[in-house]
């Protein structure tokens, strides 16, 4: 996992799963996707 997850963790373990499945079943990976991720424009003083 490239960081760790600071709310619910059920997507990141779909994930891995789905990943290690298709690494067993002979399954190429699937490309990445260059996204950039959401910030609040004042994520540094406004609450979480």
């Amino acid at each position: 996992m490239p960081k760790v997850t600071n709310g619910n963790a059920d997507s990141p373990t779909l994930m891995l799963g789905e990943k290690l499945g298709n690494a067993i079943l002979g399954q190429p990976l699937l490309p990445r996707e260059p996204l950039d991720v959401w910030q609040h424009e004042n994520y540094e003083t406004c609450q979480r």
